[in-house]
């Protein structure tokens, strides 16, 4: 069993069910060549994990598997922003703390609540990160 890609698929189709009108709202799904189209914002996620251990002496425990999923929300330059931290709080409601994401028995935990962080402005586009924590043992 792939932990990793269990974890990996199943943030990804979290996201992906996630309702975020009335705003259309693109994905540029990892390892895609995604083009932005003008005046709609995307999404850009990306699972970063950590290091897995195992906090038990057994070699036959299970591990610890730690990250994060982080979603880049990607608007239209000069938008103000009000749109894409809407955007945000979509994404930190569908992933708020205490959430559990399960996919072939394996359940993947957030432990703290998402963090949403500074506005970054791009020539082009205003960009707003949403930082979730995740955690599973497998």
């Amino acid at each position: 069993m792939n932990v990793d890609l269990i974890i990996y698929e199943a943030l990804l189709e979290q996201l992906k069910i996630v309702s975020f009108a009335p705003h259309k709202v693109d994905i540029a799904w990892p390892g895609t060549d995604y083009k932005p189209k003008a005046g709609v914002p995307y999404l850009r996620p990306s699972v970063l994990p950590n290091t897995t251990r195992s906090p038990f002496l057994s070699l036959e425990a299970e591990n610890h598997y730690l990250g994060l999923f982080q979603v880049l929300i990607c608007d239209v330059s000069g938008s103000g922003g009000i749109k894409a931290r809407e955007i945000a709080g979509r994404i930190t409601q569908a992933f708020a703390r205490g959430s559990v994401i399960t996919r072939d028995n394996v359940s993947i935990h957030v432990g703290a609540s998402p963090t949403v962080g500074n506005d970054m402005q791009e020539p082009d586009r205003l960009i707003v990160p949403v930082t979730i924590p995740y955690f599973s043992f497998a």
